[in-house]
């Protein structure tokens, strides 16, 4: 064989292979543009892909249906970005759907599908969708053995517990893990901060001393589990405010103050803090002004958490 033959032979196969993986790579790439620079106007780009996709009568190989799996996965997300919460939640149904029922593998469509897809459910109040895809994802991550995910699952449980008044089935499910998983100092301190909500609130039902007490001290066990664990300075923050909460409607507003100042200390050290979270904590520090009867006061101390 001569050496223009050899060539030849080369050029074909490298021709056949790329056209072979012409649509897997299309996706991908189409992926990789739009997340370099991505735009709401841009995302139509995406949808033209996944619409000549399936356009294509050409049978669909697995690692194309994951292409466009990742492909919703991407859209999704930035469609929840720049404000299509709609269009996300029918993303990510997509991606769910397709990956589900050609039963596709590598890929971790808990975190880049399911969990976001829940929130979404959550965020919007629909509870029963937002139910079952949490619990989808808890099957998945137990099957999977996969910890992190499990304990994300049961969190957002509990969340949706919290949302639909299910509260002594929240405080059941987060005693029980506490007591049965194993788990790291951060998922302990989160599993607290999240039960001591729980405690607060099935006030609606019977508020007692006992439970305010089981209320604050879940709360202190949870700052003791992430007093130093750089990575959740938020969850840190969240259980002082708690613990501020607390003291506040018990009528300990020396105590209160101490805590909110704390959480306020660390909430500054956090970046990129978003507008409506800064307006939480200003409202919280003049709520507690205002029971103090404190009202002279209330303009100078909450404005010091505008100065960033």
């Amino acid at each position: 064989m001569n050496l223009y033959h050899l060539y030849g032979l080369i050029f074909l196969f490298i021709n056949l292979n790329v056209f072979g993986q012409n649509q897997e790579y299309k996706i991908y790439n189409a992926i990789d543009v739009y997340v370099a620079h991505p735009s709401a106007k841009a995302l139509q780009n995406l949808r033209n892909i996944e619409s000549d996709f399936w356009k294509n009568q050409k049978p669909k190989t697995k690692d194309e249906l994951l292409a466009i799996v990742v492909l919703n996965c991407n859209k999704a997300y930035y469609e929840n970005q720049f404000g299509q919460t709609q269009n996300a939640i029918s993303s990510y149904e997509k991606a769910w759907q397709i990956y589900q029922k050609n039963k596709l593998s590598n890929y971790d469509i808990i975190e880049f599908c399911l969990k976001p897809l829940g929130n979404l459910y959550t965020v919007l109040g629909d509870y029963d969708s937002a139910e079952n895809i949490i619990k989808q994802y808890f099957f998945i991550a137990n099957l999977e053995k996969n910890e992190a995910q499990k304990v994300a699952a049961i969190l957002n449980l509990s969340n949706v517990y919290q949302n639909t008044g299910r509260v002594i089935e929240g405080i059941e499910l987060l005693e029980k893990t506490l007591k049965t998983e194993k788990l790291s100092n951060s998922q302990k301190g989160i599993l607290l901060n999240n039960l001591g909500n729980n405690y607060l609130l099935f006030k609606g039902n019977l508020m007692t001393q006992e439970l305010y007490k089981k209320a604050e001290n879940a709360f202190k066990s949870a700052v003791n589990y992430l007093e130093n664990d750089k990575d959740h300075l938020e969850n840190l923050s969240n259980s002082y405010r708690n613990l501020a909460n607390v003291s506040r409607q018990t009528h300990r507003f020396k105590i209160a103050d101490s805590y909110l100042e704390k959480a306020t200390e660390l909430f500054l050290k956090i970046p990129n803090q978003q507008p409506r979270k800064i307006a939480k904590l200003y409202y919280e520090k003049a709520l507690l002004l205002f029971d103090e009867k404190n009202t002279p006061k209330a303009p100078s101390k909450p404005l010091k958490l505008l100065k960033f």
